[in-house]
């Protein structure tokens, strides 16, 4: 089955929006969102959690987007904001796991920007420079 092309697939939506055309810009669109977002939890089982969640991301918000040729950057950003937010939430788990009971009144993460600037370092350029 030959994929369609997302910008011609939204565009058919916006036309006439039909359950069957949004299926098919959403197969058209895994693929990308998969890769984004594998880049940034670097695990698998993670990556379709994360896929998953943009997906829904974008059938929510899919009315939103107005210029049908912005849709690849758009998609891209939803996918890489949501594999970070993920990430950070993981490591932010993570961490409270390790503090002991007594010392869960304190938050130690009222800044959390270290954790962000850590994670946005060991991104490639590419991503780097869309932050």
């Amino acid at each position: 089955m030959e994929m369609q092309d997302p910008q011609e697939l939204l565009l058919k939506y916006k036309q006439n929006p039909q359950e069957k055309t949004l299926i098919l810009l959403l197969q058209a669109l895994q693929p990308i969102i998969s890769a984004v977002c594998y880049k940034v939890v670097k695990n698998e089982a993670d990556c379709q959690d994360v896929t998953q969640d943009v997906l829904v991301k974008l059938i929510h918000d899919i009315h939103q987007l107005q210029k049908v040729e912005t849709i690849l950057g758009w998609v891209h950003q939803i996918a890489f904001y949501t594999a970070l937010d993920f990430k950070r939430n993981q490591i932010k788990q993570r961490a409270i796991s390790k503090i002991p009971l007594e010392e869960h009144d304190q938050d130690p993460f009222d800044d959390t920007s270290h954790v962000l600037h850590e994670h946005i370092a060991k991104l490639d350029n590419e991503s780097q420079q869309l932050i």
